[in-house]
């Protein structure tokens, strides 16, 4: 039985999806399963798991052989992580496959590198077998600008010329399915990507091109962007996580494109071209 917890939220939903796709049997956990009935039936089973209360999460591990890790966007997101592989463990689960994020490291300053980083560690220290499946940065990002794209052509960002690999959820949800129902990814790092890396110009010339309006791309300082952030009512914590996410990429470790969409999935990786077309509505 393959867990997947989050099943509600767009990663976690999209793993579902795939794994149901894939006839392979599905365990949803969610915390509240009434908001979950869309997703019962046709092999997938639904049932309540909270990853802030771990006894919760020990009645829906009972009988499950992988699982998928992501927990929420939170302060906290690490150690609700961490709550979960422990009871994975005490559960007997063959498998854990843990979505990460393109520049993880346990020491990492930022939040969300160090918080993926201190769990990749300890699930690769934890006796299960294991899978790391590091994500570039999401299409699906792009959402969150749309009201600014549409309403003024304008892009924000605070990186400057430095480029970014980025990947399309469904990609990355693919090969995560694939990984925890597929025996030959195990002890192993993937990094998924789309097949390009963006400047934010760059990026910004692809909208215009694709949505046929000038999209311009406005380069912020840290300080300046951060203070964007929080008057559009993003809490504290998060605007310094969104920052310090600039410092990975201008590392140079977030431009790596790679061809692992491709060879764990069988099918070239969606371009970043396509997914706007897609969802043109929403830029318009």
């Amino acid at each position: 039985m393959n867990l997947v917890l989050g099943a509600t939220g767009n990663n976690g939903g999209e793993v579902v999806r795939v794994l149901k796709s894939m006839q392979q049997p599905v365990r949803a956990i969610v915390r509240d399963p009434a908001k979950a009935k869309g997703l019962a039936g046709s092999g997938v089973e639904v049932v309540a798991g909270d990853l802030a209360e771990p006894a919760s999460l020990e009645k829906a591990f009972a009988g499950g052989s992988s699982l998928f890790l992501l927990g929420p966007v939170a302060p906290n997101q690490g150690e609700l992580e961490l709550d979960a592989l422990r009871v994975a463990r005490a559960a007997g689960l063959r498998r854990v496959v843990k979505l990460s994020a393109i520049g993880s490291d346990p020491l990492a300053r930022g939040h969300f590198s160090r918080s993926h980083g201190i769990v990749e560690a300890a699930l690769q220290a934890s006796g299960l077998g294991w899978t790391i499946v590091r994500g570039a940065f999401f299409y699906s990002n792009l959402l969150f600008a749309a009201d600014a794209i549409k309403k003024f052509g304008a892009y924000a960002g605070h990186w400057g010329k430095s480029a970014a690999a980025w990947v399309d959820t469904a990609d990355l949800a693919e090969v995560c399915a694939r990984c925890l129902v597929e025996p030959g990814h195990a002890g192993a790092i993937l990094t998924a990507t789309g097949p390009a890396a963006f400047t934010n110009d760059e990026l910004c010339a692809l909208l215009s091109q694709e949505l046929g309006k000038p999209v311009k791309y406005s380069d912020q300082s840290p300080d300046a962007h951060e203070k964007m952030l929080l008057t559009n009512g993003a809490p504290a914590w998060y605007t310094k996580a969104e920052i310090a996410l600039g410092d990975v990429v201008k590392s140079g470790v977030a431009r790596e494109v790679t061809n692992t969409v491709a060879r764990v999935t069988g099918h070239p990786p969606r371009t970043l071209a396509e997914y706007v077309r897609a969802h043109a509505a929403a830029f318009r």
